[in-house]
């Protein structure tokens, strides 16, 4: 399965219970690059749809583009992992079940799907409904939520969907803090959620009241006090007040992170700062979100990494290149979908696991899930299997 054909898919109507079941049978994340996600907004292809496609299975509680430079880009939403700190991963074996650290199972395979734990609470379907189970696999919230992927908790709250297609919050015990009235809506994040009502997006609080009435045709989730916003095809940053700091006039702007923001002019990205000022130039064929100092950049057909006054202190050499995470990076060599593989480079641009994986995500307190042949495991720091790929 192609973007195009989730495209063609959108285009037709189909419902995106069923655009969705496909892209889970496909059970193969997208590489989702900023212009893909704007292409697919554009279509009328809906958040749920564009998270689905981002992680078939794992949690999002944001979209953030991170992936190769040629249309093709992979988020990976992973739970923290690591034997000593208790973490959980969710592993198909049959059914879903968790994992932890060790890659022994604490919760054994028994849900129809399941996403990663977040604030002790993790999504599970059984028989097409959605519930939250905590880490000893005891079902809190029972299964009675619609929707094929449902969001985290996230400052106590967790958004669902009802049959009627609306979403809500519900507290740790399932019950409604803020009922279900909204199209579609966001995690909370820095005491805001973003929410969706008649096409229009604004910002609730924790007691669902508008911060920001609905008024930008889009809307991102606040980060380091900014907003992302698009209004009439252009994008800028509100406050939490939804007073403009960055007026609407870029072309696509992300979530702030380590105080720069990516965005697009034309057809070339660059860094902002929190006044609106170039840090980095447009001049690059296509830019990230910094982390641990460095940002993912292309250039020429290549994607490399740069630092805060732009200069690439790891030469665009790869197809693809994500976040640093733990002092390592995924990146990718080859054409997606066309024998790719991926393996991880330290900030010096050398390669401390071989590029033999056909999929990968970040690592997060140690581990890495990857894939081979179709099959799921985790690997360590060092490139050693701590769950074999079956």
């Amino acid at each position: 399965m192609t973007i195009d054909d989730v495209i063609k898919m959108v285009e037709v109507k189909l419902a995106d219970d069923l655009i969705i079941s496909q892209i889970r049978k496909n059970g193969r994340p997208f590489p989702l690059s900023p212009d893909d996600m704007i292409r697919l907004k554009t279509t009328g292809a809906s958040d749920d749809v564009i998270r689905a496609m981002i992680d078939p299975h794992a949690s999002a509680t944001h979209l953030d583009p991170v992936g190769p430079t040629k249309g093709a880009q992979e988020v990976i939403a992973n739970e923290k992992l690591g034997e000593n700190t208790g973490g959980l991963f969710p592993l198909l074996r049959g059914k879903w079940g968790f994992v932890n650290g060790a890659g022994k199972f604490v919760i054994h395979p028994q849900f129809d799907s399941a996403n990663s734990f977040s604030e002790g609470m993790a999504a599970v379907e059984v028989g097409g409904k959605w519930g939250f189970v905590d880490r000893t696999g005891r079902v809190v919230v029972g299964p009675q939520f619609d929707g094929m992927l449902q969001l985290p908790f996230s400052e106590g709250v967790a958004a669902v969907r009802v049959r009627e297609g609306k979403f809500g919050y519900v507290d740790k015990t399932g019950k409604y803090v803020i009922s279900p009235r909204f199209d579609d809506a966001h995690s909370f994040s820095e005491g805001s959620a973003a929410v969706s009502v008649g096409g229009k997006w604004g910002f609730i609080g924790k007691t669902g009241k508008y911060l920001i009435t609905p008024q930008f045709d889009s809307a991102g989730d606040a980060s380091e006090g900014l907003a992302s916003v698009c209004v009439g095809g252009k994008f800028g940053f509100v406050d939490k007040v939804g007073k403009y700091v960055i007026t609407p006039k870029l072309d696509f702007a992300f979530v702030f992170s380590e105080g720069l923001a990516y965005f697009k002019l034309g057809s070339k990205w660059g860094f902002i700062d929190k006044t609106g000022k170039y840090v980095i130039n447009p001049q690059l064929d296509f830019a990230h979100t910094f982390s641990e100092g460095l940002a993912g950049a292309g250039l020429r057909g290549k994607a490399g990494f740069v630092d805060r006054t732009g200069k690439f202190v790891i030469e665009p050499k790869f197809d693809g290149v994500w976040e640093f995470s733990e002092g390592l990076a995924k990146v990718m060599l080859g054409e997606f979908m066309q024998g790719e593989k991926y393996g991880y480079v330290d900030k010096t641009g050398k390669f401390m696991i071989n590029p033999v994986f056909d999929g990968a995500s970040s690592f997060s307190e140690g581990l890495a899930e990857v894939w081979l042949d179709g099959k799921a495991g985790y690997v360590d720091k060092t490139g050693r299997y701590v769950v074999h790929p079956q």
